[in-house]
């Protein structure tokens, strides 16, 4: 860096509760046609209308988040985001009056837990008879099976620094209900089943604990924010959460939870004729908005502030810097600054650092944030590099931004980057829901919203210089990931007994729901000639998919050709994006691709490879003949390729000491023996010895083999046209890919992990999937996956994820399986198995197999296929044995399959032997217990990698 360290100024915070301006119809030139309205108690609503489905992306956002947790009490705001999903005084009981006084008790314990010299072996026993006593009187898990039966599909919620959003997808038709069940959850939420949904937060914890990204960021936004909630972890600290701070956790609901304080967002199938729906469910609740918190202090850095990290592998830096808040007239000259150094596979840092290989990985972000914001980047070590090279390797790019060694090109082609990125956001109803939460969160004005990209373009070189200079200084943070063994704190089983769950019981709230009079939404099928074309190229078949919203474009050719065929292929594949095509060098062509608004990606696995180019349509010809060019000719010369082979050394190493790495590699294992993907590679002496010639043939034989081609854009590319976006000549037909077939069953497969967590699957092998087996493998999805998840989590508070159902393959003679899953605490792995093994024991009951039937034919009103993946979704069905869209008919299948006949299916299913894979710590693991699942390999770390 060029400047001397400056000390910038203390960031003004500002009050949470300020509250959008509203827009009674859309603005000028806002693609979304967001409007923005208040109900007559304070809370705002947006809306962003798009008809194409007939379902409705729902948000309901609280400008709350964990950087709002009192000092002493991290972890707060996330663990009351769990509690928002326990229900009401109506919803999820019997009979609250009755269960209140248990509630109550509960609510006192964990006051007395807090307390000084508390005798907490006999509190908690307390909390767990009283909870033991309100279950008795409560329905778990009532909204969720609630929203099934109605076809509200994505319950889920997340908690960040700045807010809670909970979240779902509604069919058109239920609006009204939802809206009833919402209102009843921010203003007469009931905290119950605490107890046992805290030890899911704890399983979220571990998983954070096993997760060395996490911790090296929690470690990174510590060292910015020391003195700040924006340094907290979201997760909480381990302390906070063995004796949660419950009463605390009531105060912040009334405090924030309150609608000047809230919004509900919805994207997609509405217009403003839903307000007074909303105003009468909504409007008529009020809590007073508590005061404007403020989370800690903002101080400068000062200095430089290194602090290390432990990690088993990626060994790496991450530089950190305060910016602005989301709001700052800074913001656009930042992320303009951001772009200029990486977007997507270009700019100054993938030039320097990426193409070049001189790191094993690299990247940089601005996160701009309610009341402050920060940069990072950073960088992962290649074998020998040291933590120093490292940080002047990206204090060179910094160097560069404050010299100005860029151009205006390169500022306009920036732009265009940020243009597409939009345009391709506006899509979709995620996509408009994200800008619209963005600004609501953040306190942006709509106004200022819609003109992002007028902004960006107003930025210049001048502004690009002086932003970097102010904001990249030597006041920064510095966080080392050091290799060694992180020592997590422990945290010991507690004594939950288990919650009985009865599946005939029902609230009189949730049956009055289900009676609301709808309008049924009819299923649609994709149909050829109409939805999509079919074609044939010389080079294979090809669909097509019409883009009616704008200039964007999206090819994809398929090939049946992966490393089964060829050890070195995805080798060849991968050395591609830092290959040159023709006379022009990998740094040419990534300019190049980046001027012209493309991109070209490229994936390999076992059995296939992907070839993707993609941007904008005008250039479509041109991004296709890049391609050719690329293929047929690539520049591979012996530097390039030692330094692919080093990389790919170094990140081999970093697989065999990742533990998530580890875990995949051997439940793959545990699947398919030697067809796993970790072993079907080329060893490392292998590459060490390969010359260009043989990497290059293999790269230009995608150009004579058979392929599909997936198309999405504005083009009708039928007949002579499709030539354009053929690729090769496809003379070469690719050999017939082999089925995937499960190894022999009846056998336990373990390898020791020292992680927080074991990671468990029990695989079921089937046969390839037919029609019977199909709709008999759905309605126990359905049945299923809730109950497992019920009785591991909410009963028994034995993880935070858990998971089952059936599987068809994908290619019509491939194996099918039933398959479970459970990540849980290692001193809990057994009693897990255990609960897995008690609900699949349990005979098959009316109201929950109802429930399932239910959940199938609401689904499939409302299914609608993406249209960017309308081509990849025919294709799939033709794999499977499908003649047009299946979906009617498999839905069908499925509602008449009765109780007696899913009973049947399952009993034979589970007495057949069983693959089970175990990753996690052995010393916590009882081997005889496992044994008497099956016979026990253990299977050390080395024999799941093939390198």
């Amino acid at each position: 860096m060029t400047e001397q360290p400056t000390v910038a100024p203390i960031v003004v915070v500002a009050k949470a509760t300020a509250q959008p301006q509203l827009v009674t119809r859309p603005l000028a030139g806002d693609p979304s046609h967001v409007t923005i309205h208040r109900l007559s108690n304070g809370m705002t609503v947006y809306l962003s209308p798009d008809p194409a489905e007939p379902s409705i992306v729902a948000h309901i956002a609280v400008k709350a988040g964990s950087a709002n947790d009192p000092e002493t009490s991290t972890g707060l705001a996330h663990y009351l985001e769990h509690m928002l999903f326990k229900g009401t005084s109506k919803l999820g009981t019997l009979d609250y009056t009755r269960e209140k006084v248990s509630l109550d008790q509960i609510a006192t314990l964990y006051d007395d837990l807090r307390k000084p010299g508390a005798d907490r072996p006999k509190i908690l026993k307390a909390i767990d008879d009283a909870t033991q006593a309100s279950a008795a009187l409560a329905v778990p898990n009532e909204l969720d099976q609630l929203y099934r039966r109605i076809g509200i599909s994505g319950l889920n919620a997340f908690t960040n620094t700045d807010a809670t959003v909970y979240v779902s997808e509604i069919p058109k038709n239920r609006l009204a209900q939802w809206a009833r069940v919402e209102a009843a959850r921010y203003s007469d939420a009931v905290f119950r089943l605490f107890w046992p949904e805290l030890e899911a937060v704890y399983e979220e914890k571990n998983r954070g604990l096993d997760n060395p990204p996490r911790r090296a960021y929690e470690a990174f936004v510590s060292a910015l924010y020391p003195k700040h909630g924006y340094g907290r972890p979201t997760l909480g600290e381990i302390e906070h959460l063995k004796s949660p701070a419950y009463g605390d956790m009531v105060k912040f609901f009334n405090r924030y939870y309150t609608p000047s304080n809230m919004a509900i967002l919805l994207s997609g199938d509405i217009d403003d004729s839903v307000l007074p729906t909303l105003e009468q469910e909504f409007g008529k609740w009020s809590r007073p908005a508590g005061d404007a918190n403020v989370p800690g202090a903002l101080p400068a850095l000062v200095g430089r502030t290194e602090t290390e990290v432990k990690v088993p592998s990626d060994e790496g830096v991450l530089l950190g810097w305060h910016l602005v808040s989301a709001t700052a007239k800074d913001r656009p000259a930042l992320e303009l600054m951001d772009l200029l150094l990486l977007d997507d596979k270009s700019g100054m840092l993938a030039r320097d650092l990426l193409i070049p290989q001189k790191v094993a990985a690299a990247g940089c972000s601005p996160t701009f944030l309610r009341e402050t914001g920060y940069y990072q980047m950073w960088a992962d070590a290649l074998d020998g590099q040291t933590h120093v090279e490292l940080e002047k390797l990206l204090l060179a790019l910094v160097g560069k931004l404050q010299r100005g060694e860029f151009t205006d090109a390169d500022l306009a082609t920036a732009i265009l980057r940020a243009d597409l990125q939009e345009q391709r956001q506006l899509e979709s109803n995620d996509g408009r829901m994200s800008i619209m939460q963005q600004a609501f969160i953040t306190g942006a004005e709509w106004p200022a919203a819609i003109k992002h990209l007028d902004e960006l373009r107003a930025v210049t070189k001048a502004d690009i210089v002086r932003v970097s200079k102010q904001y990249l200084t030597g006041n920064m943070i510095v966080v080392k990931k050091v290799k060694g063994t992180a020592t997590p704190p422990k945290i010991v089983k507690p004594g939950i007994t288990p919650v009985k769950l009865d599946p005939t019981r029902a609230s009189e709230f949730a049956k009055a729901i289900l009676t609301m009079p709808v309008t049924p939404i009819e299923p649609v099928a994709l149909v050829a000639g109409k939805d999509y074309t079919r074609g044939k190229l010389a080079t294979g078949d090809v669909i097509a998919v019409h883009n009616p919203r704008n200039s964007l474009f999206s090819i994809t050719y398929q090939y049946d050709f992966g490393r089964a065929d060829d050890r070195l292929a995805c080798f060849a594949v991968d050395l591609l994006k830092f290959a040159g095509a023709g006379a022009k060098s990998a740094e040419q062509v990534a300019n190049e691709l980046h001027a012209l608004g493309l991109s070209i990606d490229a994936s390999c696995s076992r059995q296939f490879t992907r070839l993707t180019v993609s941007g904008i349509d005008k250039n479509m010809e041109a991004g296709v003949a890049l391609l050719r060019t690329w293929l047929a000719t690539p520049t591979i010369d012996d530097k390039a390729l030692a330094a692919r082979v080093a990389a790919t050394a170094t990140e081999r190493a970093n697989q065999i000491a990742a533990p998530a790495a580890v875990a995949r590699a051997q439940q793959n294992y545990a699947r398919w023996g030697a067809d796993s993907d970790t072993l079907v590679q080329p060893t490392t002496k292998q590459l060490q010895t390969v010359k260009a010639a043989p990497l290059k043939a293999l790269l230009g034989s995608l150009l004579t083999k058979k392929h599909r081609t997936m198309y999405f854009g504005p083009r009708d590319v039928s007949g002579a046209a499709g030539a354009s976006i053929a690729l090769g000549d496809g003379k070469v037909a690719t050999s017939t890919r082999a089925p995937a077939k499960f190894r022999a069953p009846n056998q336990v497969f373990f390898t020791d992990q020292e992680t927080a967590q074991t990671q468990v699957w029990m695989i079921w092998p089937r046969k390839p999937a037919d029609d019977a087996e199909r709709a008999e493998g759905a309605v126990f999805s359905s049945y299923f996956a809730p109950l497992v998840y019920q009785e591991v989590r909410e009963a028994r508070g034995l993880a935070y994820t858990a998971y089952g159902g059936y599987g068809p393959g994908g290619h019509k003679p491939d194996d099918g399986q039933i398959y479970i899953y459970v990540g849980t605490q290692g001193d809990k792995t057994h009693d897990a198995i255990a609960a897995i093994h008690d609900v699949l024991g349990e005979p098959i009951d009316d109201t929950n197999f109802a429930v399932a039937k239910e959940a199938i034919a609401q689904a499939h009103r409302v299914d609608r296929i993406d249209p960017r993946s309308i081509a990849a979704t025919v294709f799939g069905w033709q794999d499977e044995g499908a003649t047009g869209d299946p979906r009617e008919t498999r839905t069908q299948q499925a509602l008449a399959v009765d109780k007696a006949h899913l009973a049947a299916w399952m009993g034979k299913a589970f007495k057949q032997p069983v693959i089970v894979s175990v990753v996690g710590d052995g010393k916590k693991l009882d081997l005889a217990k496992l044994k008497a699942l099956a016979p026990v390999t253990t299977v050390p770390v080395a024999k799941l990698f093939g390198y």
